[in-house]
């Protein structure tokens, strides 16, 4: 009897809660469950919006979806500085034992064959008239222009060259003077001093160009000496000071390893190094041409190069300092970046036809077929960081017999 009244009882609850309706769970048995109503409803009533009120007690302690859109949107995204570094040696030397018919040329110096530096021979009656073939010079104006676009259109943060020279043929302006007179160069770079080679008998020394948005800390040079010792070669250095960083960087130009005995080989490394550890900056650049390749240590300059890999700057002796100290701690390693293309290049001569910018360049190799990558730049931000290669368009390799090489890294 006690069941059929709670039934009875449960019955006459329900059915006053339905008023007269389908049926409907009844929510003190069921609290979690929402009420049940025998009307199909529309997808907008199926989750109908709390009032504003309601919403407002409901999420006390949390914040709407378009309050965190807001916020999100008022913190402005600042991306990682990044900088961009080339180097680039703008020598187009000569060195043809020929004389070309007509006129002839005697000025030999050495280097690649590749043409410009060219003087017609002395005519008494003629005094000015090497001026009429200024186009083979190193200083003519067709080659400096093209330099200067190569420079203009990479539009790099950070430039080192080497092999600028000072002197002057045929009464034009040197390379130097013609780049640090540029219009267009001077509204984006500043210029460091010209670094000349102190001894040797070619004027032709080491530069940095850097952009306005640096400020220059310091600008000074570092001797490097050679095999034998007698002579020395300088490389600039400058101390720059961007936002709240201090950047060293370095333009080098070294002796080819090859002319060292091995336990010598890291001497201009580190002479190089320790001027750049008393400077204590966040960032240290080494770049220029080492004249060493991706393929190792050589004796000398016709040893068989191994063909097997990997290849790159680990297998030289000369890069040791930068690449393997002898300690574990990552803040005294530097970085590279991994392309191997070729760097230096030469002439494809026409033994009947004086070689001018418009003949055919072409990468230069060994006696082996192997092209050869001497030009690199080192990076060293205490952490580890490895730069990234900056594939540059346009770039015209008629104005030297090296091609600019760039790479971009965050600070």
């Amino acid at each position: 009897m006690a069941n059929k009244n709670n039934i009875k009882n449960l019955k006459k609850k329900t059915k006053k809660q339905r008023g007269g309706g389908g049926l409907s769970t009844p929510s003190k048995l069921y609290p979690n469950t929402p009420p049940f109503s025998p009307k199909r409803k529309t997808q907008k009533q199926a989750s109908p919006q709390l009032s504003p009120s309601k919403r407002r007690s409901t999420n006390k302690n949390s914040l709407s979806v378009n309050t965190l859109k807001l916020k999100a949107s008022a913190v402005p995204f600042k991306p990682k500085p990044k900088i961009t570094i080339g180097t680039y040696n703008i020598l187009f030397p000569g060195k043809v034992d020929k004389e070309f018919h007509p006129p002839n040329y005697v000025f030999k110096p050495s280097g690649s064959p590749v043409g410009f530096n060219y003087l017609p021979v002395p005519d008494p009656d003629k005094p000015n008239s090497d001026e009429l073939h200024e186009e083979i010079y190193e200083n003519s104006k067709e080659r400096t222009k093209i330099m200067i676009n190569n420079l203009l259109n990479a539009d790099l943060d950070i430039v080192c060259l080497q092999e600028v020279s000072n002197l002057k043929y045929g009464g034009l302006s040197s390379i130097y003077d013609n780049i640090i007179s540029n219009k267009l160069l001077i509204e984006k770079y500043n210029f460091t001093e010209l670094r000349i080679h102190p001894i040797l008998r070619y004027s032709h020394g080491v530069m940095i160009l850097y952009k306005k948005k640096f400020n220059l800390i310091s600008d000074d040079s570092v001797l490097i000496q050679n095999a034998t010792k007698t002579t020395d070669r300088n490389c600039s250095i400058v101390s720059l000071q961007y936002n709240t960083k201090k950047i060293c960087v370095v333009s080098c130009h070294f002796y080819d390893s090859r002319d060292y005995k091995q336990d010598d080989k890291t001497i201009q490394m580190n002479s190089v190094l320790t001027e750049i550890n008393k400077k204590n900056c966040d960032l240290n650049i080494i770049a220029g041409d080492f004249n060493q390749d991706q393929y190792g240590d050589l004796n000398k300059k016709g040893d068989l190069i191994d063909p097997r890999g990997p290849f790159g700057p680990k297998k030289a002796s000369v890069f040791k300092p930068l690449l393997s100290p002898d300690t574990e701690n990552i803040t005294q390693l530097y970085t590279f970046d991994d392309d191997l293309s070729p760097s230096e290049y030469t002439k494809n001569i026409d033994s009947d036809t004086p070689s001018t910018y418009n003949t055919t360049i072409i990468p230069k190799t060994n006696q082996y077929g192997v092209t050869r990558r001497i030009d690199w730049i080192f990076c060293n931000d205490k952490k580890g960081q490895v730069p990234n290669t900056i594939s540059l368009h346009n770039f015209d390799f008629r104005a030297s017999d090296h091609s600019l090489k760039a790479v971009s890294i965050y600070l």
